[in-house]
């Protein structure tokens, strides 16, 4: 027990290094986690017209998108582009294309009921296909982190798209970004995977062969 206490002293720097870097690999991906998370991901009625009406935090003061996100489920790939709208560009602006949805959303401060954004869209077009997902845009803002009320509505029937399964979502842009968290979510990610990984595994590897040695040298001492 004394060499241990010996070598544990010896190696104090070590150690302090290694619980830091522990540490940082444990709390990192929950502030990360509670940066990025969705302020709201729900399912809306297009026919009928669906209302929402949540209250949500805002993190971080970034940029936020608000999406309508379409199920792609089995539909064929065609019927899904003319429904659904693809976003082609001329003169610098968008072609409207596939069916229109209407939505007004608002976001009002919980403490005073004011209004802190507020938009309305007849919406068009997909901004981005995945296998599972399309997203089409609806608006953005930003505002001063807090909790807020978020209303959004579909204005009226949209009988053509009743068969797809639709949310609404608020989430942070997957590439641009202008806040110091999210710089650091980003260098910080990498830093995680290149540096402090691979040093915790070394420091722990090394303290450990450094430990068995030390014990083996010991017991070969007493005998």
């Amino acid at each position: 027990m004394q060499n241990l206490v010996h070598y544990l002293r010896r190696q104090k720097k070590l150690l302090a290094l290694l619980i830091l870097t522990m540490l940082w690999l444990s709390l990192f991906p929950a502030w990360v986690h509670r940066v990025t998370a969705k302020p709201l991901d729900d399912a809306i009625t297009l026919s009928p017209s669906g209302t929402i009406n949540r209250e949500i935090e805002v993190a971080i003061p970034e940029h936020y998108e608000i999406n309508l996100v379409f199920e792609r489920a089995s539909l064929p790939f065609q019927e899904l582009k003319t429904l659904l709208g693809d976003w082609a560009y001329r003169d610098g602006q968008p072609i409207p294309s596939g069916v229109r949805v209407p939505v007004r959303w608002s976001l009002k401060k919980l403490h005073d009921g004011s209004i802190a954004a507020s938009g309305e869209n007849d919406t068009f077009g997909a901004i981005a296909w995945s296998a599972a997902e399309v997203d089409r845009k609806v608006g953005g803002f930003r505002v001063k982190p807090g909790r807020y009320l978020f209303n959004a509505q579909v204005l009226h029937d949209v009988p053509a798209l009743a068969h797809i399964g639709t949310r609404l979502s608020i989430n942070l842009p997957s590439k641009a970004s202008s806040t110091w968290q999210m710089t650091l979510v980003w260098w910080g990610s990498i830093a995680s995977y290149i540096v402090v990984w691979p040093a915790a595994a070394v420091i722990a590897m090394f303290l450990i062969l450094q430990a068995g040695r030390n014990f083996f040298s010991a017991r070969a001492a007493r005998t």
